[in-house]
């Protein structure tokens, strides 16, 4: 139900990353001067569909945690994975919890989270949003459904 939800929060640092490219001001660069911090600057691109899914599933998440929407254990295995970016094994070893229990907790979370936000957070509605912006065939339609579920 929320193989996209579970991307955005996997793909998150790569995902801060794209929206942000580092500029420099500096005509000519010396490389024994030193460089004073108004000789950089970041340039952020916050235009980007996949950056602002990824803080409305951030914003659903932490609201899930703030109002006891989850245990106290799915708090933590998310956080461990969002927050830490540790792989499914290692949380586990951190928690005493086996790997596949991890990803229950996990994909379970990202399903409520998808299940809150509707619309192409969804798999059905991101195949069908994917659909419609590529003009996909049926058979194209069939391998993303393998692919997705």
């Amino acid at each position: 139900m929320s193989w996209y939800v579970e991307q955005l929060i996997l793909n998150e640092r790569n995902i801060r990353k794209s929206i942000e490219s580092l500029v420099v001001a500096i005509p000519s660069i010396n490389i024994f001067t030193d460089f004073e911090p108004d000789d950089f600057m970041i340039e952020t691109h916050l235009d980007d569909d996949t950056y602002s899914d990824l803080l409305s599933v951030l914003i659903t998440a932490d609201k899930m945690m703030k109002n006891n929407l989850v245990t106290d254990r799915d708090r933590d295995v998310f956080e461990l994975i969002q927050k830490e970016e540790l792989s499914f094994q290692s949380v586990g070893d951190k928690l005493g919890i086996s790997r596949v229990t991890i990803s229950i907790i996990f994909k379970a979370i990202c399903d409520r989270i998808a299940f809150l936000l509707g619309d192409h957070f969804t798999n059905e509605g991101y195949i069908e949003y994917l659909s419609e912006k590529y003009s996909l065939s049926d058979e194209e339609i069939e391998i993303l459904m393998d692919k997705i579920n």
